[in-house]
Parts: C-alpha cells; structure tokens; sequence
C-alpha cells in the first residue's frame, strides 16, 4: 500500500473482458507461471540484497552509493515488470486471437 497522498488506486476489475478459463492452453499456463517467476525472482533477490527487515530499506553507505544501490534496485524491478507484462500481453494476445478464431467467448 502506498504511503503517498496521491496514490493511484489499482482497479478491482479489469479494463477489458475476461477470457473464458477453456480459452487457455497449459502452455499459457506455464508462461504465465514465467512471468510470475521473473517478478518474484526481482522482489526476492531485492529483498535478500537491500531490505533488512520487511518493510524497511536501510541506507548502508555515503548518500550518491546509497542512491546508486536505490537506482539500481528500481531499474531491476521495472525490468522484470516490463519483462512479466511482456509475457502476459504475447499469452492474452494468442488467447484473444483463438477465442476470435472459434467465434468468440462462450
């Protein structure tokens, strides 16, 4: 939850319709487990090299290493988010299209 007074609130449901569970193949399955794996596998390894306790970031070092290491622990987070959103737009793109090619959703 974020502390900033103007917070965006994430939406409850999503923008467009939802894709009929048979629609999906056990291939989008496990790429969407690879989408989540590159997410947590960013928040465990930031977790494990800057975060001391849960919650908490500790700045170890002189201000521009502290703010290097905090740079560098953003980018590696957006990259596996822009990676992760990759997947999940190239599985729901093969699933819109199969759902299109059968007549539409059931």
């Amino acid at each position: 939850m974020s502390t900033l007074p103007n917070a965006a609130p994430v939406p409850s449901t999503p923008a467009e319709p939802v894709l009929p569970a048979d629609a999906f193949t056990s291939t989008d399955l496990t790429e969407m487990r690879n989408a989540g794996l590159i997410f947590a596998g960013a928040i465990a390894d930031i977790s494990f090299h800057h975060i001391t306790d849960p919650g908490s970031w500790y700045c170890f070092g002189n201000a521009p290493d502290e703010m290097a290491r905090l740079h560098a622990a953003l980018d590696q987070m957006a990259e596996a988010i822009q990676d992760a959103r990759d997947w999940l737009t190239a599985i729901e793109r093969r699933v819109r299209r199969a759902v299109a090619g059968r007549g539409g959703a059931k």
